[in-house]
């Protein structure tokens, strides 16, 4: 697959990311780890990251040659000055909407990740909590070409009242002719997000969303009563049934995140492409009535946190820039594969031209996708 020049303009309309946003925390390991009560365990230096949908998705996306604006709320601490200096160090300017509550403490997460073990995260939900629907001022949108919200089931204020605010704020976006776009993580099954009927919830928002692109783990434990199924998916079937519910529910562009086995998307009838607003794909008759997967490039992988994000925003940069289908969802892998080269979730995302190079010159692919 070839791109032609002419798409390689990295200009492109505005961006809203908006939702969730933490800083990261994450402490060095040196040696063998063992946490004993009473005992001193030395560290190395302690690295400061953004993280959450907001920077994941606003970063990658702005890597990419679109123009965002990152709409979050963080409390009037040093975190907050810490993440809002380095959102600005790489994407200046970008951070002008972000509310800052003298009320709340901003989010963060201490990752432990020592050598030979399995990561956890020690995370503080701060000003995510008392982000509501109503601090979206529509004022601050109208202007955008698409909407973006990452992580509600992480935003106690986002899913309290089963959606219903949430809805009608994208209700009103749509209204305005702008694309909406809705991500996921799991909720908490031990917090408030885990009492919630999410299915629900999906049936009052998606309804007003445009393209939705979950991870198959996420929208399962969503959309089944049953919530400890462990038995690997059967592939592409599983993908399919999934992204058609999603379809029914009113999503125009359904996609599945598979992880290791790549990215699956079904998409709706031309008619509902047409209703998707300023950032409808520009060839409706390619991008309608499709199934397409596509598996992942190759690569030495490093770190795996935040792939989905970059691999979300590698869509959404194709489809504003007005490629087909197949060439989105490549560039939609591309990007997501130089994700988990780094350390973290954008360091490794390379800008449009060098997506572009990188898939030019024969990116091999771990299998030939599939589409129909």
């Amino acid at each position: 697959m070839k791109f032609s020049r002419q798409l390689w303009n990295p200009i492109m309309p505005e961006v809203i990311v908006a939702g969730h946003i933490c800083l990261d925390l994450i402490p060095e390991f040196k040696g063998e780890f063992r946490l004993e009560p009473n005992q001193l365990t030395s560290l190395g230096k302690m690295s400061f990251t953004t993280g959450g949908a907001v920077a994941n998705v606003g970063l990658a996306l702005n890597k990419l040659g679109v123009d965002v604006t990152l709409l979050a709320k963080v409390g009037d601490d040093l975190f907050a000055k810490t993440l809002i200096n380095t959102l600005e160090e790489n994407a200046p300017k970008s951070s002008q909407a972000i509310i800052v509550s003298k009320s709340d403490s901003t989010s963060y997460s201490i990752v432990i990740s020592p050598p030979d073990f399995d990561r956890h995260f020690l995370h503080h939900e701060g000003a995510n909590n008392s982000f509501r629907p109503n601090d979206i001022d529509l004022k601050v949108v109208k202007d955008a070409k698409l909407f973006y919200f990452g992580y509600p089931p992480l935003m106690q204020q986002i899913f309290q009242d089963g959606g219903v605010a949430f809805a009608e704020l994208l209700k009103n976006i749509k209204a305005l002719g702008i694309t909406t776009a809705m991500d996921l993580s799991f909720p908490d099954p031990n917090s408030p997000a885990g009492q919630v009927d999410w299915l629900k919830f999906l049936e009052l928002v998606l309804p007003y969303t445009d393209i939705f692109l979950p991870s198959l783990a996420e929208i399962n434990y969503m959309l089944y009563s049953d919530k400890s199924q462990t038995t690997k998916p059967e592939l592409p079937s599983t993908a399919i049934k999934t992204s058609q519910l999603l379809l029914d529910m009113g999503v125009a562009l359904a996609g599945i995140k598979l992880g290791s086995d790549g990215l699956f998307l079904q998409t709706a009838s031309s008619s509902r492409l047409e209703e998707m607003g300023k950032a409808k794909p520009k060839d409706i008759e390619n991008w309608s009535n499709r199934k397409f997967w596509s598996h992942n490039y190759e690569v030495e992988v490093k770190n795996t946190v935040g792939a989905g994000d970059a691999t979300y925003s590698g869509f959404l940069a194709a489809l504003l820039k007005g490629l087909s289908l197949e060439d989105s969802m490549a560039v939609a892998s591309a990007v997501g594969a130089c994700s988990v080269e780094g350390n973290d979730a954008n360091s490794a995302v390379l800008s449009w031209y060098e997506t572009i190079n990188r898939i030019n010159k024969g990116w091999a692919s771990s299998k030939p996708n599939s589409k129909s």
